[in-house]
Formats: structure tokens, sequence, C-alpha cells
């Protein structure tokens, strides 16, 4: 979502104020991990290092191994009300050996302290009287992913691969989850698999407005190959690079006549939900467009998957 620089600099100055007044500040935790094979994974070069990072604001982390024939990548960020995460595995099988190779990534964000505050014309006080301690809110949340699987198998072997995402969103006592995955085995000639999944995601709890929320978002992603031969290629994608984040048009939570949320912290303005890692233009240059963040990622991913496709076809 592209939110014009004078709306957003208003929106800070308001936030200043409101911060200057006393009012208690949200806070965040965030953490990311990629890495390689867990105990009892297909293995793929000759390290299963990883990196990861947990810190307040925003954290990311990346794996890159290679090894004889196979290659796993894999990266996740997290932030102010989003999380991502994506994995690649793949393998050819060169040198007459079998190969393999799995990746893992994942993202969580934990928002605590927020809260809902009186909007213009209000006051705790009439708040109060008009709601009582709790009211109900609604936390909007939008998450997309997508998964693939390719193989091939020319003799007795059986080839397989895998890529799953699992994402998640907790406001409260309410839940969301869902999984995302793509799996297939051959033995004889070649098979793919492939899901998606784009949901707008609403959450509904009764909070005591005069105490902190806390909202928790989670993501994890794995891909996998086994058994991969000289000649017959596999690959696999689980891409949840796409986001799992607050609501990216419209409102970030449904409220109350009355109720606002300013929560810098989150990167929420005035109930308005602002991406971080959206880069703004220069005021002098409208016509720029606005670059995701983790689209480079993506795009080096694609392009591993589809070097092992195009040695499948060749």
């Amino acid at each position: 979502m592209f939110v014009p620089i004078k709306k957003k600099l208003i929106a800070m100055v308001a936030l200043a104020i409101f911060a200057a007044s006393g009012a208690s500040a949200a806070t965040v935790t965030s953490s990311a991990f990629a890495g390689g094979a867990a105990p009892g994974d297909p293995v793929c070069g000759s390290s299963p290092g990883s990196g990861q990072s947990s810190v307040p604001g925003s954290a990311n982390a990346e794996y890159d191994s290679s090894g004889p024939g196979c290659n796993a990548v894999s990266s996740a960020t997290a932030g102010e009300g989003y999380v991502s995460a994506i994995s690649v595995a793949g393998g050819s099988g060169n040198g007459g050996r079998l190969s393999y190779a799995t990746s893992r990534a994942s993202a969580t964000f934990t928002g605590s302290q927020l809260m809902f505050t009186p909007d213009e014309g209000y006051t705790d006080a009439i708040l109060s009287d008009l709601y009582g301690d709790t009211i109900e809110i609604t936390l909007f949340a939008s998450f997309s992913g997508d998964t693939s699987a390719d193989t091939t198998a020319n003799t007795s072997v059986t080839t397989g691969s895998s890529g799953t995402i699992e994402a998640s969103v907790r406001f409260g006592s309410a839940l969301w989850q869902k999984a995302v995955s793509s799996a297939v085995v051959s033995d004889s000639g070649h098979i793919t698999d492939s899901d998606t999944l784009a949901e707008s995601i609403s959450l509904s709890q009764n909070v005591n407005w005069g105490q902190g929320s806390t909202i928790i978002m989670g993501i994890g992603t794995r891909a996998s190959v086994a058994n991969v031969q000289s000649g017959a290629p596999a690959g696999a994608i689980a891409n949840g690079s796409n986001t799992l984040s607050f609501n990216t048009n419209g409102p970030a939570f449904l409220l109350p006549e009355g109720f606002t949320v300013n929560a810098p912290e989150l990167s929420i303005f005035d109930n308005v939900w602002v991406d971080p890692r959206i880069t703004q233009p220069p005021i002098d240059d409208p016509d720029v467009v606005p670059l995701p963040a983790g689209l480079p990622l993506l795009l080096c991913a694609l392009g591993t998957l589809g070097y092992f496709q195009r040695r499948s076809t060749s």
C-alpha cells in the first residue's frame, strides 16, 4: 500500500504529540531464522549452518548452501506488523550420485501493550460511560503464499520433493492458522504439484481497552528434495515472501465509534497500517513506483528453481 508522504508526515507529527502526552507505547519483538537440514532431514553441502536474529524492531536471516548437484536457499524477515519467509531446494544428481537438499525459514512478530484510545472529540470518561471497560475489536490481516514441487525419476529409485508453508495470527485468545503444501513422489516419469492461498483474515476479541493487547504473527517454510538422480532434476519452493501482515487496504482494526489506535512502533497511524518495507518515492518524482523489499529475494529463489526445471527438460 502506498501512503503519500504528506499524509504520513502529518500522522507522525500527530503521534509525536500523542507520545508526549505520556500514553503507553506498544512494544515489538521480531525474530527470524533461516537454515538447512534439521536432524533427520536430507543434507545439501558440507555445512548445515544457519543464520538467525531476535531483536526489537525488524529482524532478518538468510541461508545459502550448495553441494554436489544440490542447492538450498532460505530467507526470513519480520518487523513492524509483518512476517515473510521463503525456502527453495533443488537437486540435479550430478556425478552419478543421488542428491539431497533441505531449506527452512521462520519468522515471528510480537506486538504487545497495544492501546486503543479515544478518538478526536472523545475522552476516557465519555467512552467509559458509553461502553464500560470492555469492547469488541476485530483485527484485519492478510496472507498470501504458494508452494510447488517438481520431480523426475528415470530408474527404479523413488525421487521426492515437497514445499510447505505454515502461517498463524493470534489476537488475544482468537487464533487463525493455515497451511499450504505441495508434495510429489515418483519412481518413473515427471510429476509436478502446486498450491496457493490468498486470504483476508479477521479475528474478533473482547478486550479491556484500558489495558494493552498482544498480537503475534508467525510463518514457517520448508522445501526439500531427496534421491535426485543424475539427468532427472527435482526442485521445490515454499514462497511465503508475499507476506503475512496487517491489512494493507483499509483500517487495521474494526473499532467501536470513538476509538482509534496509534502505534508507531507497529507502523500503525490513526488505525491505518503503513508497510514499513515500501520505499517512499522522492517528493519531486511522484511517478516512481515503490519497490517491495522482498522482491530481489523472490527473483533469486525463482531463478534457482528455474535452473533445475530447465535441466529437467534438457
